[in-house]
């Protein structure tokens, strides 16, 4: 059975849940938005089956703003390794860089047959840091993994 791997930009992941209170036992959420932004919320308070993440989409800190890092990373993974067996729906601002960075990660290295929203499966703008922060924090609890 395939599980659903879906990003959406915060407005189409807002339409996507209008009406729900509370997502179903079988799916998860992880929400990112900008810090300070008047226009972004997160749909849902957290609870054990919704991340909620605050950080710019940035890949370095050069111009200022705030750093996903490898806490944050940390997070993630941990979240997306105790949910494997759910249905994921990741948005940011527009689900083209940070959320496609983190749909990406679970696509290529979380075991199952995934079902991905046919208008939003490329992944040539995910953001850099983020894939590569999800990276560097599996490989080091499954070494393993790469060695395959």
């Amino acid at each position: 059975m395939s599980k659903k791997l879906y990003c959406y930009s915060f407005r189409d992941f807002v339409d996507r849940f209008e009406g729900v209170e509370t997502l179903p036992e079988d799916s998860v959420a992880i929400s990112i938005c900008t810090p300070g932004s008047h226009v972004e919320y997160h749909k849902f308070t957290s609870a054990d089956n919704v991340l909620n993440l605050d950080f710019d989409d940035i890949d370095n800190g050069a111009y200022g703003g705030e750093l996903f890092d490898i806490e944050m990373a940390a997070c993630v993974v941990d979240f997306v390794m105790r949910h494997a067996d759910k249905h994921f729906y990741v948005h940011c601002a527009a689900g083209q860089s940070r959320s496609q960075a983190i749909v990406k990660f679970i696509y290529f290295y979380i075991d199952g047959q995934w079902e991905l929203n046919p208008h939003n499966s490329d992944y040539s703008g995910a953001n850099r840091r983020v894939y590569n922060s999800l990276l560097e924090v599996f490989s080091a609890q499954k070494p393993d993994f790469f060695k395959k």
